[in-house]
């Protein structure tokens, strides 16, 4: 079901992204998208996803989006990572579409 669920974010916010062409996402824009997708117990999950990427110096694209796979992965093994998955979730969606956004 998440699987299905990540597909249908990720297909809306492509959409939204190319009809904004040339906008990029920022980190503090990832944080704020993530912030409205989760309960507020869970804001911290959407904080880490900006710190991740706020000044990281990523060698590629693959590089960022594995980052953004590792922290999904370090959350939801976290003691509050069932709870916020709906957040950890659309945050590593919005992280890896800053990776597509921002590096080659």
């Amino acid at each position: 079901m998440r699987g299905t669920a990540t597909t249908a974010l990720f297909l809306a916010l492509t959409t939204l992204c190319a009809c904004g062409a040339g906008v990029r996402s920022t980190p503090d824009m990832v944080r704020s998208e993530c912030l409205s997708r989760t309960r507020p117990d869970c804001f911290s999950f959407c904080n880490q996803y900006r710190d991740l990427l706020d000044g990281a110096k990523f060698a590629s694209k693959r590089d960022c989006r594995e980052a953004c796979t590792g922290l999904f992965q370090r959350q939801l093994s976290g003691p509050d990572g069932a709870a916020c998955e709906r957040g950890s979730g659309a945050g590593e969606d919005l992280c890896k579409l800053y990776c597509n956004q921002n590096f080659d």
